[in-house]
């Protein structure tokens, strides 16, 4: 455990310096990089397939590839090293410290923020060539905070579940969800599926989730890479829904842990 001083001024930045340092230690870098180089070759091999709109599919696959990779990639990333730095008696020594829970939680998250934010510009940084600079710019701007919310439903969750691979289930089948929801609510409501008392229950239940969840099939598109189609509409959602769903996580963050007993 890296030495943290008694007597520091801004605990904050040191967690979070630590927690980058970690991630420099645990050579993310070259995990990074290798998703970069396996998402450029699928991206490469499906465009050589194709005879028409080739570009357009290799930035599609691509944004696509690199979008899922960062989520699962980001969530197992903050389960591992929380449930290490628990396991180590890490979080105890922090604590016997005069660092107060709620500089703990800013000071982790900051740190993993960063290490999510320089992922994000790697990819983006290599989307360049492919797709037009300002959807790529919306496109890197929207993973960023898709990834920021996976990052703070990570750390909520690993602070309730004890069990590393539920951990993990949970936050994967929250992302899913959220990323296909909408589609199983068209499926659900089309004019082709019976209108039983059983559908209408589906559907409301369907409908409670999509309420709680955050819509993240209008996040990071890859279609605005292929087709340029993103908005200052699309932007503008996603602001206002991702700033305001990583507040209700931090918040809900915030209180789990000051209920944490160690």
């Amino acid at each position: 455990m890296p030495h943290l001083s008694v007597h520091a001024r801004s605990p904050v930045l040191i967690l979070a310096a630590l927690t980058i340092r970690e991630g420099v230690r645990h050579r993310l870098f070259w995990v990074v990089l290798g998703m970069v180089l396996v998402g450029l070759s699928l991206a490469g091999f499906a465009g050589a397939l194709v005879i028409t709109e080739a570009g357009s599919l290799r930035s599609a696959l691509l944004g696509a590839f690199l979008r899922l990779s960062a989520a699962v990639l980001t969530a197992l990333y903050l389960l591992h090293s929380q449930f290490r730095e628990e396991h180590d008696k890490g979080l105890e020594l922090l604590f016997s410290l005069p660092l107060t829970r709620t500089a703990y939680l800013w000071g982790k998250l900051a740190g993993y923020a960063v290490l999510v934010l320089w992922m994000v510009g790697l990819f983006s940084a290599v989307l360049i060539f492919f797709a037009q600079p300002v959807q790529v710019a919306l496109w890197g701007g929207s993973l960023l905070l898709e990834l920021w919310i996976v990052m703070l439903f990570s750390f909520l969750v690993q602070l309730t579940i004890r069990s590393f691979p539920a951990a993990f289930l949970i936050v994967l089948l929250f992302y899913l969800l959220s990323r296909t929801l909408a589609g199983l609510q068209g499926v659900g409501q089309g004019a082709l599926m019976p209108q039983g008392l059983s559908w209408l229950v589906v559907n409301g239940i369907l409908n409670v989730i999509a309420f709680l969840l955050p819509s993240l099939d209008r996040f990071t598109r890859s279609e605005w890479l292929a087709y340029g189609t993103g908005t200052g509409e699309d932007l503008l959602f996603v602001l206002a829904q991702g700033g305001s769903y990583l507040l209700l996580l931090a918040g809900a963050a915030l209180i789990d842990l000051h209920r944490k007993i160690l």
